[in-house]
């Protein structure tokens, strides 16, 4: 089958040289185990959209108690209401200036991770409802959410 493929593949296109398998693919490192199932890791993309967003953090230099704050992806009884959204674009505008990123783009950059990240799932589709008038909770939410990407 695999010769076939190829002969065909040969065929119909200008193909100069077989690569093997694909190990990235779009930000996300593809593994094959023995049994040919796939692991599909965007790790990667993760840290990059971290550090796009937040400064640089060592690891070991993270306190415990920082890590037990950011260990879930919502922070603990978040409620996602219509009564926190800005009443104006240029209330959103000045949050935007306060926290240094748009919101849009910067909820946009996570959509990519529900790909691989399961977990994000349900943080990142509620702040997706909020994308025309975000409020000053709904970028607090995702910022605790980046830190726990990070």
């Amino acid at each position: 089958m695999k010769d076939w493929f190829e002969k065909e593949t040969e065929r119909r296109f200008d193909v100069q040289k077989k690569l093997g398998q694909a190990e990235w693919y779009l930000q996300s490192r593809i593994t094959q185990l023995a049994d040919y199932s796939i692991i599909l890791d965007q790790s990667r993309y993760a840290a990059l959209v971290a550090g796009r967003y937040l400064s640089p953090v060592n690891e070991d230099q993270i306190p415990t108690s920082i890590k037990v704050e950011y260990a879930s992806p919502l922070p603990s009884g978040t409620v996602f209401t219509k009564q926190f959204c800005s009443q104006s674009c240029a209330d959103v505008m000045k949050i935007q200036e306060e926290f240094g990123f748009e919101y849009a783009a910067a909820v946009g950059s996570l959509i990519y991770l529900l790909n691989t990240c399961v977990k994000l799932a349900i943080a990142i589709r509620k702040l997706t409802k909020f994308m025309q008038k975000p409020g000053r909770k709904h970028f607090e939410i995702r910022k605790h959410l980046l830190h726990h990407i990070q």
